[in-house]
């Protein structure tokens, strides 16, 4: 692993048009030699995203990553949205099941489910790419590799966080 694969920060990045990256794996920062693994984009907006994602009409790009990379990218993309997905239905049906105010239910899902996001932001994964009114928004968690990918794409806007 590089030594900034394990920070605690992200860079986003939108890009226009075609996408390049660097000739290294996105996980471990070593050459690819070629490699590449499908991922499949983040969900975006509230229930047309979700809906997308469940359906597996998110878009999909090839990320350089070796195999067993690839699979721990796979395995951290999925753990995180099943995992919002699960807690949010399991505090709602709780909520309906004893007849709450929408307005405690939706109180009891936001405190269920935001412990995950804080550890999601505090632990960010590798790569993750949602399609945004026609463009490509790319989260990294190594700001040199996004510095890298940004320097190949043409860029339309940048944050550090």
């Amino acid at each position: 692993m590089t030594s900034n694969s394990s920070s605690k920060s992200s860079t986003t990045i939108i890009v226009k048009g075609g996408v390049k990256f660097p000739a290294k794996c996105v996980v471990c920062g070593q050459s690819s030699n070629i490699e590449t693994v499908f991922i499949s984009g983040e969900p975006y907006g509230f229930w047309l995203g979700v809906w997308k994602w469940l359906f597996g009409m998110t878009p999909e790009i090839a990320v350089p990553a070796h195999k067993e990379c690839g699979k721990t990218l796979k395995k951290g993309l999925l753990r995180k949205n099943v995992h919002l997905m699960i807690l949010s239905a399991i505090a709602g049906g709780a909520g309906l099941y004893f007849d709450l105010d929408l307005l405690v239910i939706g109180l009891i899902i936001t405190a269920v489910i935001t412990p995950s996001i804080l550890w999601q932001i505090r632990n960010p994964l590798p790569v993750e790419f949602a399609e945004v009114e026609g463009n490509l928004r790319f989260k990294f968690r190594d700001s040199n590799y996004a510095c890298e990918f940004a320097a190949l794409n043409v860029v339309a806007w940048r944050a550090y966080y």
